[in-house]
Formats: C-alpha cells, sequence, structure tokens
C-alpha cells in the first residue's frame, strides 16, 4: 500500500490560522459592542435642561427679551452682547420649539432636548433624537465664520453620542427627521460649509431698521456676538 501523502496544511499551522481567525472575530465583535456602547451614551459635555422648570422658563425669557432690548436701541456704534451656554440651553429648549410653531413649522417629535457648548474658536451642538428605536445624542463641533455677508458653520466633528463619526454618518441619522428634501439638503450643505446658515447675516426689525452679525466670538462657557445697528434707508 502506498503512504498517504502528507496533509497540505500541516494540523498545528491550522491550528494557528483558526486561533488567529476566532481572535480576529471576537475583538471586531468587542469593537462593535464597544462601539454600539459609545453611541448610545452621552457625551462627557451634555448635561441636563429642564424645560418644564419654571427657572429655566424664566431665564429663556429674559435672554429673548434682553435681545429684543438690546436690538431696539438707537446706536451709531458696533456693540456686543454675551450669552452664556445656560442662557442659550434655555432658550433652545423653550422658546425655540415655540417659535418654530408660530413660524408654521411644528416641532419634530423625534427631536428632544437640544444643547451648546462653548468653548475658544469652536461651538458644540448636540440635540437628543430618536432614530432606530432608540435616543441617541447627535451633535457636531462648529467654527462659525462671516464670509460674502453670510453666516457658515463649519463642521469640524460629527459624533454620535461618544462615539465619533464622519459628518456623512451622523447627518444620515439626522437627516430624516425633517419634513421635506429640500430641508434635508440644506442640513447636510450648511453642516459642510457648502451653504451659509443665514444670508445675509442680519435681523429686520419693525421699526424698518436691520441689525448684521458682523463678528462672532466663541470663549469658555460664552459667545460673544458684535452687531451694526443700520440706520433706517432714506428716500429720495
Amino acid at each position: 500500500m502506498a503512504p498517504r501523502p502528507p496533509p497540505l496544511v500541516p494540523r498545528r499551522l491550522r491550528r494557528i490560522v483558526v486561533s488567529c481567525a476566532l481572535g480576529v472575530v471576537t475583538l471586531a465583535c468587542l469593537g462593535v459592542l464597544a462601539a454600539l456602547a459609545l453611541a448610545r451614551s452621552t457625551p462627557s459635555w451634555w448635561g441636563r435642561v429642564a424645560r418644564d422648570d419654571p427657572a429655566t422658563i424664566t431665564l429663556a425669557e429674559q435672554v429673548e427679551n434682553g435681545l429684543v432690548n438690546h436690538a431696539y436701541r438707537r446706536r451709531d456704534e458696533p456693540w456686543t452682547i454675551e450669552i452664556t451656554a445656560e442662557q442659550a440651553n434655555a432658550w433652545l429648549n423653550v422658546r425655540l420649539p415655540k417659535w418654530s410653531a408660530n413660524q408654521g413649522h411644528a416641532w419634530p417629535g423625534e427631536i428632544g432636548e437640544m444643547q451648546v457648548a462653548f468653548t475658544p474658536g469652536r461651538i458644540t451642538l448636540g440635540a437628543r433624537v430618536l432614530a432606530g428605536g432608540r435616543w441617541h445624542v447627535v451633535s457636531t463641533d462648529v467654527t462659525p465664520r462671516l464670509e460674502h455677508g453670510g453666516l457658515y458653520l463649519d463642521a469640524r466633528r460629527m459624533g454620535v453620542g461618544r462615539l465619533g463619526a464622519p459628518p456623512s454618518l451622523a447627518l444620515r441619522v439626522a437627516a430624516p427627521l425633517l419634513p421635506t428634501p429640500d430641508l434635508r439638503d440644506r442640513l447636510r450643505r450648511t453642516a459642510e460649509g457648502d451653504v451659509p446658515l443665514a444670508r445675509p447675516a442680519v435681523v429686520s426689525l419693525e421699526d424698518g431698521r436691520r441689525v448684521r452679525v458682523v463678528a462672532i466670538e466663541p470663549g469658555e462657557g460664552w459667545l460673544h456676538v458684535t452687531l451694526q445697528t443700520e440706520p433706517l434707508p432714506t428716500g429720495p
């Protein structure tokens, strides 16, 4: 009887290959589980804003009334206001949904609490978003810039929970919550810095004057916005 040919792959080598393959699969599964845990957690900067708290409601109203009073003062020189993250968060959660409803846009039920954080040169924007049956905190770090009369937001990083993600992925989570393709496209292009958040970066007052944003400076816990009130247009 002819001797049996040796196996093409020695048993010891096969055991090594199988062990390595199982190790890779295990590490990949652990990586996926870790990523899911990070995505379902909240970022370290995320706090708690109780929108039904009377103190939060009062603060939001004070912020809005203060801004309106500032805007209607008669000035010839540029003027600067300071907004803290606490003030901004109160306004975002109490007044913004009502303002949106007054503009004819019902606030999406899939968007919950919103928060911002200010650090030198950077604004972090976040929202609790319902996607896939779970609530996630979708956030982005943006750098504001004024260019060609418009206010742009350049996305530096986006994330879901504590998991950093490419802007395209985070945008895919948030975009379906907007009611029209036009708004979804505008969200994407605004976050990528292709189109301005506002153009021109002005607010019209009821007396006919306009207030123009001339500078934005984020700092540690605050945002400085410098504005210029333009005089009433003179007729011929």
